[in-house]
């Protein structure tokens, strides 16, 4: 899986994207990575528990080193 740059995805990368109930970008987890999304994982500001969302490749961008 790759993200909207083309560059490859690993589990544990850190990657920025807009997720439900959100208006403005956060950075997340990745969790699982399948042929057509990954799951991230994510931290709501309103929650003590941790959420998770389902992305494609052209809706997130690996956070650079």
């Amino acid at each position: 899986m790759k993200d909207f740059y083309g560059v490859e995805v690993k589990l544990g990368d850190r990657v920025v994207c807009i997720v439900k109930n959100y208006r403005s970008l956060m950075e997340v987890t990745v969790i699982k990575i399948t042929d057509k999304t990954v799951l991230v994982e994510y931290q709501p500001h309103w929650c003590a528990n941790k959420d998770t969302y389902r992305l494609t490749s052209d809706q997130f961008v690996i956070v650079g080193e």
